[in-house]
């Protein structure tokens, strides 16, 4: 059972089992990316270009 809010206020739903585990693996990701340590130096444009690098791979057909 987890919180959802609603128009009523915050309310217990009960949930399956697979969305359980979606929602902590989800979690769990989260947790995971947002407490690395990032050096000030690493803005939005290492970002970018890491996307555009990929997307780039992705349609050139190369196979890493």
């Amino acid at each position: 059972m987890y919180m959802t809010k609603s128009k009523e206020g915050i309310s217990p739903q009960v949930c399956s089992t697979k969305q359980k585990k979606f929602v902590k693996f989800v979690m769990c990701c989260y947790m995971y990316i947002t407490s690395k340590y990032v050096p000030p130096h690493v803005n939005i444009f290492y970002c970018l270009g890491g996307i555009t690098l990929t997307c780039f791979f992705s349609t050139s057909g190369y196979r890493i």
